[in-house]
Order: structure tokens, then sequence, then C-alpha cells
């Protein structure tokens, strides 16, 4: 079963690269764990630990947290550049690689999950890709940001596509609202000089 939360703690200053890896880490995960587990007990109106009780239902729902938990990450990644952005300077696309190695650092620090055997190394280079199409625009609002997530998460849902398909608009929108939610903690939490320093540092690191 998915343990992303439980190895999570939160943390309360973010002024590092690696303080800025659990703040993502712990966030992304209760967004996932929020967005899943809610909207099962929502349409079966079963506790999960009932549910999993069904290999098959088990398998599916431990598929649909990981690539919650991933594309709630990669967009949680998204917000911090564009949070991170004035800060930068003339140094964005140095930011934008320490971000994207922190981002594979996360993902690789978990144990491969069953649906993904090979590792997440398309996700990162995706996220690669939407980070440098991110840093040539005005800086997107968390709300647009998380529409991405919030439809990968919805596809990833372990209930039947034809018993969810009206529930989309919903569901995606309760991944927005939660992470809109998080805009305090960003803007709280984070010594955004100090991590943008730690993530130059970080994406200067040549690849092993």
């Amino acid at each position: 079963m998915f343990k992303g939360l439980l190895r999570s703690r939160r943390v309360k200053k973010v002024a590092s690269a690696a303080s800025l890896a659990a703040f993502l880490d712990r966030n992304a995960s209760l967004v996932s764990q929020k967005t899943v587990i809610g909207y099962c007990l929502v349409k079966t109106s079963l506790p999960i630990h009932e549910l999993i009780k069904e290999k098959a239902f088990a398998d599916a729902y431990d598929a649909a947290i990981w690539e919650a938990y991933a594309a709630t990450l990669a967009d949680l990644v998204m917000v911090a550049e564009a949070h991170l952005r004035p800060v930068a300077g003339d140094h964005p696309e140095e930011v934008a690689r320490g971000l994207v190695r922190l981002h594979g650092n996360i993902l690789t620090g978990h144990p491969a999950p069953a649906n993904r055997p090979h590792g997440w190394a398309a996700d990162t280079e995706a996220l690669r890709v939407r980070l440098q199409e991110h840093q040539a625009a005005v800086p997107k609002s968390i709300r647009e940001i998380a529409e991405t997530a919030g439809e990968r998460a919805f596809d990833a849902l372990p209930i039947h596509e034809r018993l969810r398909r009206p529930d989309k608009p919903a569901a995606v929108a309760g991944v927005q609202f939660l992470m809109v939610g998080l805009a305090h903690e960003f803007e709280q939490q984070i010594d955004c000089p100090a991590v943008v320093a730690d993530l130059r540092a970080l994406g200067a690191v040549e690849p092993a």
C-alpha cells in the first residue's frame, strides 16, 4: 500500500532544496490520498479498509494513489517555480534544472510501485519540458496548474470509467481546491532566496 503520507512529517520552514523536497512530498501525499479516498468513499459509501479486501480493487487503488501522487507532485513543482521565479533573477533555467533534479530525487526515494516497475523517468522528463514552456510565459495560477493533476488523478480513479464519467468536473475541481489551499503555506513557509540558491547549486551538479 501507498506509504508516502506515513513517512512524511510537516515541514515548518523551507529553506533548502531538501526541505522543499519534504514539503512537496508531504503535500502531494496529502492531496492524492484525500482525492482518491474521498472519491471512493462518496461513490461507494464504503470505507477503504472494506474496499481493499478485494485484491483487484486494492491493486487499482494503489495504482490510483501513486498516479495521483506523481501528478500532484509535478504540479506542485510547477507552483514552486512560479513562486520562486521573482527571486530567481537572471537564473530561471538553473532553478528549473534544480527543480527537475529534485522531482526525480523525490520519486526515486520511494520504492517503485507495482504499476510503475520501471520507475518515473518519463514523468521527470515530461516535467522538464513543462517547466521550459512554463518559464516562457507569465506564471499560471495554482488553479490553472492544478487542472493537469486533477485530470490525471481522475483518469486513474479505481472506479469503472462509465460510472465516474459524470463526476469529472467535480473531481478535477476538488484537486484544484486542495492545491489552491496550499497557497498560504507557500507564502508563509518558503524562504525564497535560500531555496533558490540551493536549487541553483543542485541544478549545476552533473548527473551521475
